[in-house]
């Protein structure tokens, strides 16, 4: 009789088992052309590591997460794991400046840049214990990527970062998204105020304001292969600007009918801009972890501005307010501020 009742608990557990498994599967299921890849939390921003099957992203803090984390997916395998970064080192040249490795109990991560190459770099906008550009080695890249701090650089006081973008001659641009700690900050946003802007960082002059980059809520960020082109994102204005990094002539814009996001090169050179289909107060005012406002992802060519549609996706209660759109292979990778997971799409 033990025997028997031993067999029936066993049976009952794997009963348990497969169902959960079963709801877990049906809770991640695709929804049309949209496919999920569910676990990573908040993925705000996303980096493919040229050449390979990896991607990193990062989590950010908000709704349905308190710590903030970075994570690797394998585009490929359609799988994930925590990337947690060895800050045990101190900082490398040209970082001597930087007070010390962050702690990783309070890292906060935000927007993400890649510097490609043999010995690639990964920029982290962070907000956690202070407002910096946190660098990372990243190593073993083409196998299966770690991260090693080497730096960081403290933003200009009173400013709270959102993108970043690398530079030739070991720069980066970063955009100043909002004051920090303003309490205002969305409302000024909300009407408009040009409080954001771009910085420039060299290892040899540190932070400088990029002339006639101020706009209301500096976002994403993108650079020319060259560094002489910025593309940045004025998110509630609705506009992606083109200006000249050295502040000569007038920056040209164009306006979306979206809340323009993240913005990242494609494999071809056009630009791949993803963001909300609604409008702050809409955005703002949804209390939940998930809410149904549609999303959409472009093209956007450096030189003429010419759009050309990629994504538009009506929200769910499963994804919806996309901040990110990366192309990594056939595939386009879109991620989201506030969610338990990534969408995926194959292309046409």
């Amino acid at each position: 009789m033990n025997r028997i009742v031993r067999l029936l608990t066993i049976l009952a557990g794997l009963w348990v088992i497969g169902g959960t498994a079963a709801h877990a599967a049906d809770r991640c299921a695709s929804e049309g052309k949209i496919h999920y890849l569910c676990g990573p939390t908040n993925v705000e921003d996303m980096v493919h590591v040229q050449g390979t099957r990896w991607i990193i992203a990062s989590g950010m803090t908000g709704p349905g997460q308190a710590p903030g984390r970075l994570y690797l997916i394998d585009a490929r395998a359609k799988s994930w794991t925590p990337l947690i970064p060895d800050v045990s080192g101190a900082a490398r040249a040209p970082y001597g400046a930087c007070p010390g490795a962050p702690e990783l109990a309070t890292l906060a991560p935000h927007g993400v840049a890649l510097r490609q190459g043999a010995r690639p770099t990964l920029y982290v906008v962070n907000h956690g214990g202070r407002e910096s550009i946190e660098i990372f080695a990243v190593e073993a890249a083409a196998s299966k990527p770690t991260l090693r701090w080497i730096g960081c650089a403290v933003l200009p006081a009173g400013a709270s970062g959102n993108a970043v973008a690398p530079l030739p001659g070991g720069g980066f641009v970063a955009t100043r998204f909002q004051t920090a700690g303003d309490p205002q900050a969305f409302q000024k946003m909300a009407a408009q105020v040009k409080d954001g802007l771009l910085y420039d960082w060299s290892p040899r002059a540190g932070f400088k304001v990029i002339p006639g980059s101020q706009m209301s809520g500096a976002n994403g960020v993108e650079a020319s292969a060259d560094g002489k082109w910025l593309f940045a994102n004025a998110w509630p204005e609705k506009r992606v600007i083109r200006m000249r990094r050295d502040g000569a002539g007038a920056p040209r814009a164009v306006t979306v009918d979206f809340l323009p996001d993240n913005i990242r090169m494609a494999p071809d050179g056009q630009l791949l801009v993803a963001g909300q289909d609604s409008d702050m107060k809409t955005l703002l005012s949804c209390p939940k972890a998930h809410c149904p406002h549609d999303w959409t992802v472009i093209k956007l060519d450096p030189v003429s501005l010419k759009i050309t549609p990629v994504l538009h996706v009506k929200g769910t209660e499963a994804f919806s307010d996309a901040t990110i759109g990366i192309q990594v292979g056939h595939e386009i990778w879109v991620g989201t501020y506030r969610g338990d997971r990534v969408a995926w799409a194959t292309l046409p």
